[in-house]
């Protein structure tokens, strides 16, 4: 899969957002975030390969990007509900289901179980 920014990059990314939109004392660093993003990807990139649609490929390549708010709002979903099924506390994946919210108004709470492959449509 294609992305435009690289693992660490994207876990950078997301823990700057969320520190910046929640700025309380629990902050969330890169590395926390980063520990979710193999099996992450691994989820994004099996429902991405899965969906025909315009951009979700490039040259025959399936492509995350970032900054199509369709792509990043399945990652978030996708991230959350990986951080959920992995920890016991569940701050971490209540701040990535709010940033999902709070930027793209998409209420799929971490816990709920959506199908492996599946699409979001932002307008």
């Amino acid at each position: 899969m294609k992305t435009t920014l690289n693992n660490e990059e994207l876990s950078l990314y997301v823990s700057r957002q969320i520190n910046n939109l929640f700025p309380d004392s629990n902050k969330v660093s890169s590395d926390e975030i980063d520990q979710y993003m193999k099996d992450t990807m691994d989820k994004v990139s099996f429902c991405f390969n899965n969906i025909k649609r315009k951009y979700f490929y490039d040259n025959k390549k399936t492509l995350f990007n970032h900054l199509h708010s369709d792509h990043y709002s399945m990652f978030l979903y996708i991230l959350s509900n990986v951080v959920y099924r992995k920890i016991i506390t569940k701050i971490l994946a209540t701040k990535v289901f709010l940033l999902n919210k709070a930027l793209h108004s998409i209420d799929a709470f971490y816990s709920i179980q959506l199908p492996e492959v599946f699409s979001l449509f932002i307008r």
